[in-house]
């Protein structure tokens, strides 16, 4: 079974993102229209995940997207 990720999930994704492209956390808090950097510190979390242990998924073509 697939399902689409959250938005915090994606929200999360998006804020990692924008720090490994070299973005101050506190721009990112901007960002994300967070008024505490604790709550920004949270979506930056990883929960766990390395760089080395992301994997690449090939989507077939003509693969659904529901």
């Amino acid at each position: 079974m697939h399902r689409r990720p959250s938005l915090h999930e994606t929200r999360s994704l998006s804020a990692r993102t924008y720090v490994a492209q070299g973005l101050d956390q506190k721009v990112v808090q901007t960002l994300l229209g967070h008024s505490e950097l604790e709550m920004t510190e949270l979506y930056l979390n990883d929960r766990g995940l390395s760089r080395n242990e992301w994997k690449r998924v090939e989507v077939p073509a003509g693969a659904e997207s529901a």
